[in-house]
């Protein structure tokens, strides 16, 4: 990439430029474009230099990015990433809306037995798959708390 940032490692999405001491993030899907840097002076100028070569707008202070909710609080260095609405669809689309939460999803070691799943999941009227890709999805973006009991899902179907 031109302008001196060069491809994260981590995530081909991500690009990074150090200029100055001060390192700015430029992350990219498709036409949705995310900027970060500990210093707004760097951040406006990679967005200025991305209005001057690309067709772009400034949606301002980014609150939503890929259905991620972003939350910050400049005094107390505060930084969150959710999905709730995902979450919430996931809730009311296979029919948990009076389901209990639990501080630790799953104890460690926790196996599942087949018929217990069958018993709260109608397979004819939803896909395991997309319930399964979805737990994964929220569990990589914003939940890794999660992940244990989302693996011992995957395994059991």
């Amino acid at each position: 990439m031109e302008q001196g940032y060069r491809v994260s490692e981590a995530d081909p999405s991500l690009y990074v430029r150090e200029r100055d001491g001060i390192t700015v993030y430029v992350l990219v899907y498709v036409d949705d474009v995310l900027i970060a840097s500990i210093s707004l002076k760097a951040v406006i100028a990679v967005k200025a230099e991305l209005m001057s070569q690309f067709d772009c707008r400034d949606m301002g202070k980014a609150t939503m990015f890929l259905g991620m909710l972003i939350k910050r609080d400049h005094a107390t260095s505060y930084l969150s990433l959710s999905q709730p609405r995902l979450i919430e669809e996931l809730v009311q689309l296979y029919g948990m809306g009076s389901a209990r939460s639990k501080p630790v999803p799953m104890a460690e070691g926790s196996h599942l037995a087949q018929a217990s799943l069958e018993k709260r999941l109608d397979w004819e009227r939803y896909s395991y798959s997309e319930l399964i890709g979805s737990l994964l999805y929220i569990s990589g973006c914003t939940r890794p708390n999660i992940s244990q009991a989302v693996g011992v899902l995957r395994c059991t179907r």
